[in-house]
Parts: structure tokens; C-alpha cells; sequence
């Protein structure tokens, strides 16, 4: 009777294990881009968030949260109001701990800007001060599983900023002199310009080369193994599984009785 009863204990654990397994096999990306890595002192500069590579289920993402922090030397105390959603994205954020939430009303199965971070640099920073703005304990929902991405930031340095190109301008245009070419009424012998035609094969060779290359890349990226996995199917499979265990219990209990 022991033995059965281990033999039921293993198999309830072998099916968190899949739950677990099944759980940490969606993922996505969290990137963040600064409108400009180089600004000067006083000056604002908008921090943009996106989510990409979104392996999350069927359903796709409708919530994100994640710890914001930056340098407070370099930057100006944010507000309530220095985080806003993107395309549909409500976003809330706590200066007093940090945490910014975001929701929306539908799913998102596709790469998305999901939120911007207004911050302004301080008064009096020398050139070449840094300061980084940092995305923490990143985590998403596809309203059945919690999905975790790793720790993102962004540098952003005092200094003139990146100067434009000098303008230049191009010299008057001046007409040569005209002359008067006598025509010459001989015969002239014409050479075939063999030069055209290699150079045509040789950039027709170039276009195959560099089409083969391009098919070759998307054959490529074509095999690409999905990792996502259904939840509903995965829960009707494990409760199953868990009432096949428990009458099987009763069973062996009811006989132990009548023996």
C-alpha cells in the first residue's frame, strides 16, 4: 500500500515539474531607446520602451510592470506624470518605490511601443557626465502565466551633443570655351567594346550572387523552432491526470475494507 501511495505522490510531482517547464518556456524582449544618448545640462530627453520576440501563448501580453531607476546626480526628480503608455497602454508609476504597471485593454502578440520616460538632465554637469536609466524585475501576463525579461538600460552622457555637418556649397559652374572640331569625312573604323559586356556579367553575376544569399538567409530563418505551448490544453491534461490519481486511491482504499 505504501508503494502505491509513492507511486502517486511521483506522479503529482512529475506534473508541477511540466507546469513548470511549461511556464518558463515563454519569454519575450524589453529594449529601451533614448531620443538622444548625448544632450546637455538642463535639458529633457524622452526614454522609449518596447516590447519584441513575444513567445508568450495564444493570447499574447495585456499587462507589464517593471522597477524604474536612474541617477539622480544627473537627472531632475521624476513625477507621477514622467511615464506615459503608448498605442493604448495605460501607465501608472510610484516615485516612492519605483514601480512602474501598465495595462491594456487587448492582447499583444507583436512588437509594440509600450511606454515613454520623460526625464530632464540637472543645471551645472560637466561634459562627459553620465547618467543611466534602468528597467528592473521586468515581468509580463498573458492573463494565465507570469512571463519574466531580463534587466534593460540606457546611457545617456552630458556634453555638446553630436554637431551637424558643415554645409558646403558647391563652386559656380563655368562653361568651357566652345570650339570648332573640323569633320572628318574618312572612314572609321569601328572596335566593339568588349568592356560593356564583362561588366555586364559581372554585375548580373553580382545580383544572382547576392539573391541566392538572400534566399538562402530566409531559408534559414524559416526554420526556427517554436517554443510556445497551449495552457488550456495543458490544464485539462493535469487535472485529469490528478482524478485518474485520486480514484485510483479510493479503489485500493475500499479494498483494503473488504479485506
Amino acid at each position: 500500500m505504501k508503494r502505491k501511495i509513492c507511486v502517486l505522490l511521483v506522479v503529482m510531482i512529475l506534473i508541477l515539474n511540466v507546469l513548470a517547464i511549461s511556464a518558463s518556456a515563454y519569454s519575450f524582449t524589453a529594449t529601451m531607446a533614448a531620443s538622444s544618448q548625448k544632450v546637455t545640462s538642463a535639458t529633457e530627453v524622452t526614454v522609449t520602451v518596447k516590447v519584441s520576440n513575444l513567445d508568450v501563448g495564444d493570447n499574447g501580453i495585456n499587462s507589464f510592470s517593471a522597477y524604474l531607476s536612474y541617477d539622480t546626480d544627473v537627472f531632475e526628480t521624476l513625477t507621477d506624470s514622467s511615464v506615459d503608455g503608448l498605442n493604448g497602454w495605460i501607465a501608472a508609476y510610484a516615485p516612492g518605490t519605483g514601480k512602474i504597471t501598465l495595462q491594456k485593454s487587448s492582447f499583444v502578440k507583436s512588437d509594440e511601443e509600450i511606454m515613454q520616460i520623460s526625464l530632464k538632465t540637472k543645471s551645472g554637469l560637466a561634459d562627459n557626465t553620465q547618467g543611466e536609466v534602468k528597467l528592473s524585475q521586468i515581468t509580463a501576463s498573458n492573463s494565465a502565466t507570469e512571463i519574466t525579461a531580463s534587466t534593460v538600460s540606457t546611457m545617456i552622457t552630458i556634453g555638446a551633443g553630436v554637431a551637424e555637418p558643415p554645409t558646403t556649397q558647391n563652386p559656380p559652374t563655368t562653361n568651357p570655351p566652345t570650339t570648332t572640331i573640323p569633320i572628318n569625312t574618312a572612314p572609321t573604323n569601328v572596335v566593339p567594346n568588349n568592356n560593356t559586356s564583362i561588366t555586364n556579367r559581372v554585375v548580373e553575376n553580382k545580383t544572382v550572387n547576392n539573391t541566392s544569399n538572400e534566399v538562402e538567409n530566409i531559408s534559414n530563418n524559416d526554420n526556427i523552432p517554436y517554443t510556445g505551448s497551449e495552457s488550456s490544453a495543458l490544464s485539462k491534461i493535469i487535472i485529469g491526470v490528478i482524478l485518474i490519481a485520486l480514484i485510483a486511491y479510493i479503489k485500493i482504499e475500499r479494498m483494503k475494507d473488504v479485506k
